[in-house]
């Protein structure tokens, strides 16, 4: 009996780290609210930079774009945003709270959502 509790230790084990390591994306609605159940549709999935998505964002306003700040050291303080989540909920939802919420590829393909570049411009956004 030993070895088939530690069979299915193993197993779940194995199961939770494939789960953990799922391609990681930000959720951004298209209205201050973000994005919710009845308008998935019509939300944007924006892969997460998982070396410096935690850390401060620099929104370009003009071309509506985030950039890591350690990719624009001159970025004016007032577009700085405390991280990637946060940088795109601006673009996308006109707020900076709530900032963009973590979802995996699959569920943005389960809901038929748009996919957009990691900078998060819109005109890159596009169905799968």
């Amino acid at each position: 009996m030993k070895h088939s509790s530690r069979y299915i230790f193993l197993a779940a084990s194995l199961m939770l780290s494939t789960l953990s390591h799922a391609e990681k994306y930000l959720l951004c609605g298209p209205n201050e609210d973000g994005c919710y159940r009845n308008i998935y549709q019509y939300c944007n999935c924006i892969p997460y930079n998982e070396q410096q998505g935690s850390q401060p964002y620099c929104l370009d306003f003009d071309n509506m774009r985030c950039h890591p700040l350690t990719q624009v050291p001159d970025c004016d303080a007032a577009l700085i945003r405390k991280d990637q989540a946060s940088c795109l909920a601006t673009i996308f939802q006109s707020e900076r709270e709530p900032g963009c919420r973590a979802t995996t590829q699959a569920f943005c393909v389960k809901h038929n959502m748009y996919f957009c570049d990691e900078d998060g411009h819109p005109g890159s956004c596009h169905k799968s």
